[in-house]
């Protein structure tokens, strides 16, 4: 997870082979649960015709994620900052 994890937020369209429910949560905080396969509950067909969909749609993906990453990186720092700033003011 977390090489995917590292990927996505470098832009990089990954695919989460998620083990645990986890993995919809974290690609989802990117609106990119789509990327997720769910070993769990997926037949290997299944799980491989997903891979073909996702690969043949990296392009999309990589735009997608340039243009959502940014958002959420503004928007932990925002959050980070205000936690700052009230922390200054006790």
């Amino acid at each position: 997870m977390h090489a995917c994890i590292g990927a996505l937020s470098q832009g990089v369209p990954a695919i989460g082979i998620a083990y645990s429910k986890k993995f919809k949560g974290v690609f989802e905080t990117l609106d990119a649960g789509d990327l997720v396969i769910d070993s769990r509950c997926l037949t290997i067909d299944e799980a491989l015709s997903a891979c073909d969909r996702i690969y043949n749609e990296r392009e999309k993906w990589h735009i997608h994620l340039s243009e959502r990453v940014p958002k959420v990186i503004e928007s932990v720092l925002g959050m980070l900052s205000g936690l700052n700033e009230s922390m200054l003011s006790r």
